[in-house]
């Protein structure tokens, strides 16, 4: 499943994400008292290589995990819309 719920917390681009290193990263909550309004939880990407070295072979920042899964979702959500691209294309299929 390309959806990973760990510690509470739903990142969707778990197993899909990599660092500039070429390591995966992976979702870090943070603690209980980072919550969002909605009662979410906050949580990070982390280079998996950056966290066992203890920043020593990476030192790339994490990533804030609820912003980029938002954006990953709200790019997704554009295809739907009636005038997008890919409707287009499918469009064009069914007249073949």
């Amino acid at each position: 499943s390309i959806l990973c719920i760990e510690q509470g917390v739903l990142s969707l681009l778990s197993g899909l994400l990599y660092c500039q290193c070429e390591a995966p990263m992976r979702p870090k909550n943070y603690p209980e008292t980072r919550l969002h309004t909605d009662g979410s939880r906050s949580f990070a990407y982390l280079c998996s290589c950056k966290e066992k070295s203890h920043s020593k072979l990476c030192n790339v920042a994490n990533v804030h995990g609820n912003t980029l899964d938002e954006l990953v979702v709200n790019e997704i959500l554009k295809y739907l819309e009636p005038d997008s691209e890919i409707n287009d294309l499918l469009d064009d299929e069914d007249d073949i």
